[in-house]
């Protein structure tokens, strides 16, 4: 649709153009003609919601109306000149604002997050609940899977088990750090609140969350993390 109206409109502003020049031309040769090309503009204008247009070309419409029986004087015809070429300013700024590329569109921040976690059923799990939640969610389950998915996805957010087997947590966390920068990096573990509190203060965190508070809860507080707009 905005394509189509910008075509209506560059159309418009050729023909608007057109009447112009002609009407100008035709100021002291023929005046019937000033009158027609105004009518025909004011309706093309008021179509197309190019009200101030219409609005001038209305008023020189209204001044030659009686032109098509009786020879305009000059003052008439000065007083029409000059609605004419304010008319040609108003089209021409009309035609730059349509040749000019138009903004860009907006689009919200995708925001991503990786799973870092040796037990398929639960990656499966929490990434499909994140996806339901609005992000884009990969898993990884050892450390090499780990940094790379975090150097490939950007994740926003890494959730990250403590106890990976065969892998050291905080050289892990270390890593992430490198390959992720600026994600949220948040310690997930069926461990007590304590151990969760500590290990997370280890390695820097920005959160932590228990496992046994269930799918709904870790989903929540991960958008708790990005409440606040961020991405």
């Amino acid at each position: 649709m905005t394509d189509i109206r910008q075509q209506f409109r560059s159309r418009f502003t050729a023909t608007a153009n057109e009447r112009l020049r002609r009407a100008l031309a035709s100021l002291h040769a023929d005046p019937t003609v000033v009158y027609n090309e105004l009518h025909g503009l004011a309706g093309e204008a008021g179509i197309m919601g190019f009200s101030e247009i219409s609005t001038t070309a209305a008023a020189g419409l209204e001044l030659a109306r009686a032109w098509r029986t009786t020879k305009p004087t000059s003052d008439q015809q000065l007083q029409c000149a000059r609605i004419l070429r304010s008319l040609m300013m108003l089209v021409g700024e009309l035609q730059r604002t349509a040749a000019a590329p138009p903004p860009p569109v907006a689009t919200p921040s995708v925001r991503r997050a990786l799973v870092i976690e040796d037990s398929e059923l639960i990656a499966e799990e929490l990434a499909d609940a994140l996806r339901d939640a609005g992000f884009e969610a990969s898993t990884a389950g050892s450390m090499d899977a780990a940094i790379a998915s975090a150097r490939e996805a950007a994740p926003s957010v890494v959730l990250v088990d403590v106890n990976l087997p065969g892998v050291e947590f905080r050289t892990l966390c270390a890593r992430l750090r490198d390959h992720a920068h600026g994600a949220k990096l948040v310690v997930v573990s069926a461990s007590s609140e304590d151990e969760l509190r500590r290990h997370a203060r280890e390695v820097g965190a920005d959160g932590y969350v228990g496992k046994l508070r269930g799918t709904p809860s870790i989903i929540a507080y991960v958008k708790s993390l990005f409440a606040s707009g961020e991405a």
